[in-house]
C-alpha cells in the first residue's frame, strides 16, 4: 500500500479497508451498504469520500510493481457516460450518451489507462470529471459548439487531463491511441508536445492531400502537395500494399497530409475484399499515426488493443458500481469512481499475473468471477472471527479455495 507525507495513518488504513471490502462487497455501492459489511460507520464513509486521494500515485506504483519490464505498455483515453440526478449534483450537465446514441443529463468522466499489448488487457491510471460546456442544449450534437465560449481561447479538458495523469505514466509508454472523437488539431498538437505519438481513426471522408515526390521547379515555391484523395474513386496504386490482415481485410498504408490537423501523418486504409461485408459493418476503416516510422501491422494492433479501456467501463458499471455512488459533491464522485477503478486494477493484477511474474498465470479475466470468490472469502474470515475459529487453520485447509470457487463462474 502506498505510503507518503501527503496520506495520514487514518486515511491509509480506511483505504486499505475500502479496497478489501470494494472486491467482495454485496449489493450496491454504496455508503448505506458499505456500513452493512463493515465496521465503519456511514459518516466514516463520507467524511472520508470527502477527502482528496492521490489515487494517480496509487495506480502508478501498483502497475510498477506488477508488471513486468519486458511488457509492452501503450497508453488509451476515452470518455463515459454515467447516469445521475439531483440538483445540487456537482457537474451534472447534459453530456452524449454512447448507449443511448443522443445527449443525456448526467455526468460524464475522463479515463486515462495503460494497456498491457503482451496480455491484451488495460488497467485504468486515473480518471477524472468533465466539467459541462456552459449553455448546453439537450439534444445537441456532441461536437456542437456551445453559444458563448468559457475562454478565448480554451484548452481542450481532455488534453488537460491527459497532461494531469503525466506522472503516472509507466516509463516505456511512447504511445498513446484514442477513438475519433479525440482527432482534433489542439488535442493532438498537446499530446505530440509531450513527446508522446498519437494513434487513432479518420472519418472515412477525412480530407487528405497526397504528398509531391517528383522534381520540383527551379522558381516559384516549392510545390509540397500532389492533389486530394479521392474516396469515391481512389486510385490504391499510390498506396502501399501491405497485404491481407485477415481473410476479406486487405490493408494499405500511406504517408499523407491531414488538412484538419494540419500535419503530415501515416494512414492506413483497412478495406473489405471479401465479396459480402459483413452486416453494419464499413466497406472502409481509415487509421492514423503521427509516428511516420511506425509499421503498418502495428497500428492496427495498437488501435484494436485500445478497446481493453472498454472493458474497463463495462467492469465497473455493471459490477463494481461505478454509477452507484451516493455522494453528489466532486470530492466523493472522483473518489468513488477512482476507487472502483483501482479495485478493478488489484483483482485483474491477483488473476492475470503469478507472485514470480515470469509469464501471465490466465489469459482472461472475469470481474463476476474475482467478486464473488472475494465475497466468499470475506464471509469466511467473518464466519471464523464470529466463531472465535483460527483463520490461518481455516486458511490452510485444501478445501479452503474450493470454498472461495464457491458459485463463481471461472475458478
Amino acid at each position: 500500500m502506498l505510503r507518503s507525507e501527503a496520506i495520514s495513518g487514518p486515511q491509509h488504513k480506511f483505504v486499505f479497508h475500502l479496497l478489501q471490502l470494494w472486491l467482495g462487497l454485496r449489493g450496491r455501492f454504496n455508503f448505506t451498504n458499505l456500513t452493512r459489511y463493515s465496521p465503519y460507520h456511514e459518516q466514516t464513509f463520507r467524511r472520508h469520500f470527502a477527502r482528496s486521494f492521490p489515487w494517480g500515485t496509487f495506480n502508478a506504483h501498483l502497475l510498477a510493481e506488477a508488471l513486468p519490464d519486458h511488457h509492452r505498455i501503450i497508453l488509451a483515453q476515452d470518455a463515459s457516460f454515467v447516469p445521475k440526478s439531483g440538483r445540487h449534483t456537482a457537474g451534472l450537465g447534459w453530456f452524449y450518451n454512447g448507449c443511448a446514441g443522443r445527449t443525456e443529463k448526467g455526468l460524464e468522466l475522463s479515463l486515462v489507462a495503460a494497456v498491457d499489448l503482451s496480455q491484451n488487457t488495460a488497467y485504468a491510471l486515473h480518471a477524472k470529471q468533465t466539467i459541462p460546456l456552459p449553455n448546453a442544449k439537450p439534444n445537441a450534437k456532441p461536437n456542437a459548439k456551445p453559444d458563448a465560449k468559457p475562454d478565448a481561447k480554451p484548452i481542450c479538458k481532455d488534453l488537460r487531463h491527459f497532461q494531469e495523469t503525466q506522472p503516472f505514466w509507466p516509463a516505456q509508454v511512447r504511445y498513446l491511441v484514442v477513438d475519433g472523437a479525440y482527432t482534433r488539431r489542439p488535442f493532438i498538437d498537446g499530446v505530440c508536445a509531450l513527446g508522446v505519438d498519437v494513434g487513432g481513426k479518420l472519418r472515412c471522408d477525412a480530407d487528405l492531400r497526397y504528398l509531391f515526390t517528383g522534381e520540383q521547379q527551379r522558381r516559384g515555391r516549392p510545390k509540397l502537395y500532389d492533389g486530394k484523395v479521392l474516396w469515391k474513386d481512389f486510385d490504391l496504386t499510390r498506396w502501399h500494399d501491405e497485404g491481407e490482415l485477415e481473410p476479406g481485410v486487405h490493408f494499405y498504408s500511406a504517408t499523407l497530409y491531414h488538412v484538419s490537423l494540419k500535419r503530415i501523418i501515416k494512414v492506413v486504409l483497412l478495406l473489405h475484399t471479401a465479396a459480402k461485408t459483413p452486416a453494419k459493418a464499413p466497406r472502409q476503416v481509415l487509421l492514423f499515426s503521427t509516428d511516420l516510422q511506425l509499421d503498418a501491422r502495428e497500428m492496427v494492433r495498437f488501435y484494436r488493443a485500445r478497446y481493453q479501456i472498454e472493458f474497463l467501463f463495462r467492469d465497473t458499471k455493471s459490477g463494481a458500481g461505478l454509477t452507484q455512488c451516493q455522494g453528489r459533491n466532486a470530492a466523493a464522485l472522483d473518489f468513488h469512481w477512482n476507487a472502483a477503478f483501482a479495485a478493478l486494477n488489484l483483482a485483474k493484477i491477483q488473476t492475470l499475473l503469478p507472485e514470480n511474474h515470469a509469464a501471465p498465470s490466465k489469459t482472461r479475466f472475469s470481474w463476476a468471477s474475482s467478486h464473488q470468490k472475494h465475497a466468499n472469502e470475506h464471509f469466511l474470515r467473518f464466519f471464523s472471527r464470529k466463531l472465535d475459529l483460527d483463520w490461518s487453520s481455516i486458511k490452510s485447509h485444501p478445501n479452503f479455495l474450493s470454498l472461495c470457487n464457491y458459485g463463481a463462474i471461472a475458478p
